[in-house]
């Protein structure tokens, strides 16, 4: 696959996975850590989140235009990894009772990500010759890097968190990412440095880059054509960086969690309904009201039982709790459990889930003495795990929970999916090519575009089948199967995209208008916010509805506008 593609390809490959695990290490739980740590509301986080990347893509411009004016492309990437870093670094040490040092990390990252993120994407372009047919396929292996820095982070954050107990551990891995993409950027600069319009070895690329002058017409019908790409591609963005916010929420609240009662975690049902019965606490009378009996059917039996444990005073009488978890009244040093390291290596380590269970425990008592007022959505999932290890302590008969994905491991599936993807993908186009039928690049990001849409209906027909009632009821396969649909939408849209910008764009303002792609990004990225701000206050499946619609309204446009957009890239 690397076959006449230059050296430097590879280098930038690395620089951006490992700039790219940063990036997404921090993201995938970026919404968790404003959810359960800092305790914002949906609107709040999701105006956060929205602004946060709309930032984080809209200024690239600016530092497009500094790479093409002042430093050059290489110096502008190296002061924003440096600042990226640092961001990162802040982050990891904000809380609650630092929320400024939250707000400042964000600003320094942005600022980062806007020096680095055009730039390095300019690089790539400026590897090839002019009319180079290798420059889609070299995006397509560019953005490999990318998903494969993706794909590692989630599972990297879910691995810290489970060791240290912390959403920040993952802000720090992330440091160290944007560290390891610096040296590995600058160690290898002699296979790149032709390609930075600054630099002395790269002058002559970029008169070479420049040797085409356009014509006013020709600039100008090249720019309008980029202008129609950008305008459309915000509603690819606002449906795709839901993978950060709603997405994450759905696997939060509707997929099925280690804490919901199934017919496996059940050892002896009679036996459970027999003890039960004859126990005081107010889980007998709610269970009888609910109409859970031997005689009736244990899966409608198990729906029911799961939506009681959601009913704060199943185990208290008079406001005191009747039970007790076996491991409430140790010291934290003492809540250990047994962690495999690659299944190599086994440590002991401080058991953090256990102990937010005693933390959650505490709360469900501040609200007993409080007659369980105030109560909202977030208290109602920590009700729901508390009580679940309750009945677990209290009925033998109840087995523990096994282990299933987190809500921030379901973000690698998009990356993997893209690793796995992308070679094929690639095979394909070179078969249509060698044919004479390979679509045009603009013609691919319209067929993305329909491909998104039918990515977000599976998760429309997900909520209307039990997902709107944020019941932990609903299975993985739906966020998996999306994510796989959602990923080959990707593929026709966001490397094309940057080999669009890479071709069109007039030599001369070629970062800056790879800055105006990153651009339309961040309004997309913050209209994502925005819809997504409303997951708590409309059913998920009329929000989902509204970005199918969307999607399939831009793909339209893309076609509409085809004829314009392939005589832009003629000769380019």
């Amino acid at each position: 696959m690397l076959k006449n593609h230059p050296k430097g390809l590879m280098t930038l490959f690395f620089t951006e996975m490992w700039e790219r695990f940063g990036f997404y290490t921090m993201l995938a739980v970026f919404t968790l850590y404003m959810d359960e740590t800092l305790g914002w509301s949906d609107a709040y986080k999701g105006q956060v989140y929205g602004l946060f990347l709309g930032f984080v893509y809209f200024t690239p411009i600016a530092g497009g235009w500094i790479a093409d004016r002042f430093l050059g492309y290489r110096k502008t990437i190296i002061v924003g990894a440096v600042v990226l870093g640092l961001g990162y670094a802040l982050l990891a040490f904000s809380g609650v009772d630092r929320i400024w040092l939250f707000y400042t990390a964000l600003t320094v990252m942005v600022i980062g990500n806007g020096m680095f993120k055009a730039n390095i994407s300019v690089l790539v372009g400026n590897l090839y010759e002019p009319g180079s047919p290798y420059k889609d396929v070299g995006y397509n292996i560019f953005y490999m890097g990318i998903n494969l820095g993706a794909f590692i982070a989630p599972l990297a954050a879910t691995m810290l968190n489970e060791i240290f107990g912390s959403y920040n551990a993952a802000f720090a891995a992330a440091a160290i990412g944007m560290f390891l993409s610096l040296i590995v950027f600058e160690i290898w600069k002699k296979r790149y440095i032709h390609a930075d319009n600054k630099h002395e070895a790269g002058k002559a690329n970029q008169l070479k880059q420049e040797a085409g002058n356009l014509t006013k017409a020709q600039e100008k019908e090249r720019i309008l054509a980029l202008g129609i790409i950008f305008s459309i591609i915000i509603f690819f963005w606002m449906a795709f960086h839901q993978n950060g916010l709603t997405f994450t929420l759905f696997a939060q609240r509707s997929t099925i969690d280690k804490y919901v009662l199934t017919q496996d975690d059940i050892a002896d049902w009679p036996g459970f309904l027999e003890r039960v019965n004859a126990d005081s606490i107010p889980l007998r009378t709610n269970m009888a009201e609910a109409g859970i009996s031997s005689e009736s059917d244990i899966k409608t039996s198990l729906d029911k039982l799961n939506a009681l444990l959601k009913t704060p005073e199943l185990f208290f009488i008079d406001g005191k709790r009747m039970q007790q978890l076996p491991f409430e009244f140790l010291e934290k040093d003492s809540i250990l459990k047994d962690y495999s390291l690659f299944g190599v290596y086994n440590l002991r380590i401080r058991d953090n889930e256990k102990i937010r269970h005693n933390e959650f425990a505490k709360q469900l008592d501040t609200l007993a003495m409080k007659d369980f007022q105030g109560i909202d959505k977030g208290n109602l999932r920590d009700i729901r795990i508390v009580n679940r290890e309750l009945l677990t302590s209290r009925y033998p008969q109840i087995k523990q929970g096994y282990f299933l994905l987190n809500p921030e491991t379901y973000a690698t599936f998009n990356p993997f999916f893209i690793l796995l993807l992308t070679p094929l993908l690639v095979i394909f186009f070179n078969y249509l090519n060698k044919r004479g039928k390979e679509p045009s690049t603009p013609k691919k990001m319209g067929i993305g575009m329909f491909i998104t849409a039918i990515a977000i209906s599976i998760l429309v027909i997900g909520s209307l089948s039990g997902g709107n009632a944020d019941s932990n009821s609903m299975g993985p396969q739906w966020l998996i199967s999306m994510y796989f649909m959602i990923t080959i939408g990707e593929l026709f849209i966001s490397p094309m995209g940057l080999s669009f910008v890479s071709k069109v764009a007039p030599a001369r303002i070629r970062g800056m208008m790879m800055g105006f792609w990153f651009g339309a990004t961040a309004v997309g990225n913050y209209l994502s916010g925005f819809i997504g701000g409303f997951y708590d206050s409309i059913p998920h499946s009329f929000l989902f509805g509204i970005l199918v619609g969307i999607s399939i309204l831009a793909g339209f446009a893309v076609f509409a506008f085809l004829k314009k957009l392939e005589n832009a890239t003629r000769d380019a």
